[in-house]
């Protein structure tokens, strides 16, 4: 064999050997930018539920203040000072509740459209978990509303104390056993037990 056909195989070879080189190269390149894109994927929908997730907590928290202040009730609204029938204290603890509820209803509607993107990556699961806070943020809505029932009833609503006091431990958060803020909090907990596997850890 000429030394120019040997020379020639070793070319070919050559030739060969690094073009399985580079495709070797571009699919692993390729297979770690993907791992790497659904990485980042995962990280982002992760980071953008359990901040839906605490939003959801924080504006809880706000409403349930035991506290409520003269400027969130109607101008017109004196409380105690004013000599108003039971109509009109129902406008104006309805008033009241519904202007504190709407960041909670923000709250439960940026939560709910990001729950749609992990319920496609991670099955539905985290939709089982995001339930309870879903229903938890009703329970509340509703027992303010039996509360606003009540101020329009003069209290007739309530005369049922079992049934006024759970109500209105719903609707306003308590230092001493405030059973329905543990429940929200629980809540929270087992979201960030499905969600905090999703982030990377420093």
């Amino acid at each position: 064999m000429a030394w120019a056909d040997v020379i020639t195989i070793i070319k070919d070879v050559v030739i060969s050997g690094a073009a399985i080189a580079t495709a070797y190269a571009a699919v692993t390149g390729l297979n770690k930018w993907s791992s790497e894109l659904k990485g980042k994927a995962n990280f982002d929908v992760a980071r953008d539920l359990l901040r839906a997730v605490y939003k959801i907590r924080n504006e809880v928290e706000f409403c349930r203040s035991p506290m409520i202040f003269a400027h969130e009730f109607p101008d017109w609204y004196r409380g105690s000072l004013g000599k108003h029938d039971d109509d009109e204290v129902g406008k104006a603890w309805g008033h009241a509740y519904r202007v504190r509820f709407v960041p909670v209803a923000d709250a439960v509607s940026e939560f709910d459209l990001k729950t749609l993107e992990p319920e496609v990556l991670w099955g539905q699961q985290i939709k089982e978990k995001s339930q309870e806070l879903r229903q938890l943020v009703r329970n509340l809505q509703v027992a303010m509303e039996a509360v606003v029932r009540d101020k329009y009833s003069g209290g007739e609503d309530f005369k049922d104390r079992d049934f006024g006091k759970s109500m209105r431990s719903i609707v306003s958060s308590s230092t001493k056993g405030d059973e329905f803020g543990q429940k929200v909090l629980a809540a929270v907990a087992d979201l960030e037990s499905a969600i905090r596997p999703h982030l990377p850890k420093n």
